[in-house]
């Protein structure tokens, strides 16, 4: 009767403004403009929401749709690991590609020549994580790219203190506290785990101590590359070549097996002949016997001397052994060509010529700038996004994100001259 408690003057206003009262459905649809439009390109409601159905609709719910409980990755993720402590070509074309990413250094650039302050606030944030982590960022880089290169896939645990950090509690980001740093998780020993088809947690194993921990998926930063639809996990590069190595594995084991079956030559020693077979003793011994007992008991160094009864000779493979040569180069340059490298590279000097290895190098260096590409994208999606978000200044967070990144240098400069 009293119209809800409110005066009679500010009904009038309310009335001269809009025309009329809205009803309370009215007031329940529709928000004040301040309440719909943020200022900044702050993350609104409306973008969170979107973040949530879009995640729904990732093209892995085609796999995992409904499912609940743990996630095992679609390829086993520490088997790279042990070929590379094991394989010499993975071990030097894993690292021929991480010293040519980094050959010629690195930098934090914006794509607006006039907002310089993201980019030291970017450097401030990565001075302070340096320092805080005991780790220079070109390790920390070097060892997230080691872990994509074998796996696809890296795992990276924040580790949250306002007073480490350079970022501030902002409710950009929830008021969450801010990162002040990040700890490296083993690709083999963190699994998802879901309930209907959503990402509840990850969950950390442990091989010791307790069996294993949970860790909400904020706190969680999953790089990963090669990822196929429908999978949830990115594709380990070396699935392609493992059969390969495996197999050149096995034929240089049975080559060896073979130079050891022949490297002491076997003798077959033939006493009489057909005209004059070997004789017996008074007593049943041989002839053969005989000649056996003079063979073993001469020195090592000795020779043997007999008539024209006893005739020695060698006996080894005789050409008749299989050429291994050729299929042993063949399977060298399958697992080469699965690498992505030369000989050149892996520092065989005389599998080819100088002009092919520079053709095959500058097909690696491609690669690289290919894979450079992808690791700035994926730093500035999962790392630098959270600490525009945690910002104490005043910014625009999407174009801060589009625009600010790192930048390597150019790692072919000779030819590019």
């Amino acid at each position: 009767s009293n119209n809800g408690g409110i005066d009679a003057t500010t009904v009038a206003k309310v009335r001269a403004f809009h025309g009329s009262v809205p009803s309370r459905t009215q007031q329940n649809l529709v928000r004040p403009v301040t309440d719909r439009v943020y200022k900044d390109s702050t993350p609104s409601t409306a973008l969170k929401s979107f973040g949530k159905r879009l995640a729904g609709t990732a093209d892995y719910q085609g796999t995992y749709k409904g499912v609940s409980g743990i996630i095992d990755p679609e390829y086993d993720l520490l088997e790279p690991f042990s070929i590379y402590d094991t394989e010499v070509y993975v071990r030097q074309a894993t690292t021929r590609r991480l010293s040519l990413m980094f050959r010629n250094g690195w930098n934090i650039v914006s794509d607006i020549d006039h907002n310089e302050k993201n980019v030291k606030y970017i450097k401030k944030r990565l001075s302070t994580l340096e320092y805080v982590m005991n780790m220079p960022t070109q390790t920390f880089f070097n060892k997230i790219l080691f872990d994509l290169l074998l796996t696809s896939n890296c795992f990276l645990l924040k580790i949250r203190d306002e007073k480490a950090s350079a970022g501030v509690k902002n409710p950009n980001n929830g008021n969450k506290t801010p990162v002040a740093g990040y700890s490296f998780i083993p690709t083999n020993q963190i699994l998802p785990y879901f309930e209907q088809g959503k990402l509840m947690f990850w969950r950390r194993f442990y091989e010791t101590g307790i069996p294993y921990e949970d860790f909400p998926p904020e706190d969680i930063i999953h790089f990963k590359w090669e990822e196929k639809n429908g999978h949830y996990f990115g594709t380990p590069r070396l699935v392609g070549v493992i059969d390969d190595i495996f197999a050149l594995r096995r034929l240089e084991e049975n080559i060896e097996l073979l130079f050891i079956n022949y490297l002491f030559p076997l003798f077959h020693v033939k006493v009489g002949s057909p005209d004059a077979p070997c004789w017996y003793g008074p007593n049943g011994e041989s002839e053969i016997d005989l000649i056996r007992g003079s063979i073993e008991n001469m020195p090592k160094e000795g020779v043997f001397v007999s008539d024209e009864r006893v005739e020695i000779s060698p006996v080894g493979a005789k050409g008749s052994s299989l050429d291994t040569e050729n299929l042993i180069a063949h399977l060298k340059q399958r697992v080469l060509s699965g690498l992505g490298v030369s000989g050149i590279d892996v520092g065989e000097t005389d599998t080819a010529t100088r002009t092919t290895a520079d053709n095959v190098s500058q097909n690696l260096k491609d690669h690289i700038k290919n894979d450079m590409s992808k690791f700035c994208d994926l730093i500035r999606m999962h790392m630098f996004k959270e600490w525009f978000e945690e910002a104490n200044y005043s910014l625009s967070i999407q174009m801060a994100v589009a625009t600010t990144h790192i930048r390597f240098n150019e790692i072919d400069i000779y030819n590019k001259i």
